[in-house]
C-alpha cells in the first residue's frame, strides 16, 4: 500500500491485520469495513476524546487528559495534596510525569478470543500520535510538542509520551522541588485554546 500522508509506513497494513485477528468473522478489504460491522455510532462517539483529547494549562504547561478527572488530579497533585510526585522531580520532570501514559490501562474489555493485546496497544500507540500531534498543533499553534513511543515493556507495554520541546517551560513560582508541588494559591488553570494563564478553569 502506498504511503498515506501523516500516517506512518506500515500503519495502515499493521491496523488491517490486527483487526483481521482480532474480529476473524469480519469480511474486510480494507480497515474502513470495521466501522459499520463492529461497532455504531454510540460507540465511534465514545473514543471522540481519546484520538482528539481534551487538554487545559497548568501554570504554563499543557496537559492532556487521556482519563476522567485527571484535570482535577493534575491540580490536586501539583499542590501536594495527593502525594504525586512522591520523587525529587523538576518542574519539566513532574509535567512529562503526567504527560504519560499507558494505552494498556485506558482500556478495560477485549474480545474473549483476542490474545494480542501488546500489538494492538502498540499500534493504537502509533495512530494516537498521529491524532495527539495534529491536536496539539492545532490548539497550541505556537508551541511545538513532541508525541513519542517508548519501547514496549513486556510486562506493561508500550508508552506514549507528550513533551513540550519548545518554548521552554518556565518553573512556575512556589514550585518546590524536594516536596514536589506549587502551593494552591498560586494555581492557574485555562482551557485547552488559550496560550496564556489567565486563571480560568474551562477544558478544550
Amino acid at each position: 500500500m502506498d504511503a498515506e500522508p501523516g500516517i506512518p509506513d506500515g500503519l495502515n497494513d499493521e491496523l488491517k491485520a490486527i483487526l483481521a485477528e482480532g474480529y476473524p468473522e469480519v469480511d474486510a478489504v480494507d480497515a474502513t469495513d470495521y466501522n459499520g460491522e463492529v461497532g455504531n455510532a454510540l460507540d465511534a462517539l465514545s473514543y471522540f476524546r481519546l484520538f482528539w483529547p481534551e487538554t487545559f494549562i497548568h501554570h504554563g504547561a499543557v496537559f492532556v487528559c487521556y482519563y476522567g478527572g485527571m484535570r482535577a488530579d493534575v491540580i490536586k497533585g501539583m499542590s501536594g495534596d495527593s502525594g504525586r510526585p512522591s520523587a525529587v522531580w523538576t518542574w519539566e520532570e513532574a509535567v512529562n510525569s503526567w504527560n504519560r501514559v499507558e494505552p494498556h490501562h485506558m482500556f478495560r474489555n477485549y474480545p474473549v478470543t483476542y490474545d494480542s493485546d501488546l500489538d494492538t496497544e502498540s499500534i493504537l500507540a502509533r495512530a494516537l500520535i498521529v491524532s495527539w500531534s495534529g491536536c496539539l498543533k492545532a490548539k497550541y499553534p505556537d508551541r511545538h510538542f513532541a508525541v513519542t513511543l517508548d519501547d514496549p515493556d513486556p510486562h506493561s507495554g508500550p508508552w506514549l509520551q507528550v513533551t513540550q520541546i519548545s518554548p521552554k517551560l518556565v518553573t512556575p513560582q512556589g514550585w518546590q522541588p524536594m516536596g514536589g508541588y506549587v502551593k494552591p494559591s498560586s494555581s492557574s488553570v485555562v482551557d485547552g485554546g488559550d496560550g496564556a494563564d489567565d486563571g480560568g478553569g474551562s477544558v478544550g
